[in-house]
């Protein structure tokens, strides 16, 4: 699966569109993501990050903290990830120790930041309608064609398309 992001003028507006377009509301969700980094070299986090999510509202069955150390092979504008490492913990204490032995003591918190949004399903398109902190409104596809992503852009009214990952964009306004 395939995923892209593109801004879109307004929330609301997007979220009337996908319903429009007999887009099936699956759930709302807010968190924040923690961003580690290495202490002794530079990342690249267009391409891989590790990331703990701190989930604040959720409808899905997972725990309220989840790690994901995640690479990205980017095509254009549009990306796969293939996720190296997901571990859910019931305690913040436990993520971080994990964090230590898991990554060798070679990581620091770089930045965090929040998140909301609204999960929508569009035939076998997967649409997340996000506000990000400082960030202006978002709209995230997944599907399998970079056809399909175009298309979803064009009927949500999608004004520029980005070609980061959320934490290579936060890196740039956060730090």
């Amino acid at each position: 699966m395939i995923e892209a992001r593109g801004i879109i003028p307004d929330v609301e507006k997007c979220i009337k569109k996908v319903e429009s377009l007999k887009g099936t509301f699956k759930d709302r969700y807010a968190f924040t993501d923690v961003i580690y980094i290495p202490t002794n070299k530079k990342i690249d986090l267009k391409h891989e990050f590790i990331r703990l999510r701190i989930y604040k509202e959720k409808g899905w069955s997972t725990k309220d903290l989840v790690l994901t150390h995640k690479l990205s092979q980017w095509t254009g504008k549009s990306k796969i990830d293939t996720l190296l490492v997901k571990e859910e913990f019931d305690e913040l204490s436990d993520a971080k120790k994990f964090i230590d032995k898991h990554f060798n003591n070679t990581l620091k918190e770089g930045f965090k930041y929040s998140r909301k949004g609204w999960m929508y399903q569009l035939g076998k398109v997967k649409v997340y309608i996000e506000q990000i902190e400082k960030f202006p409104p978002s709209v995230e596809v997944q599907t399998d064609t970079e056809t399909e992503i175009t298309d979803v852009f064009k009927l949500l009214g999608v004004t520029k398309r980005i070609s980061e990952s959320a934490p290579e964009f936060m890196r740039k306004i956060l730090t």
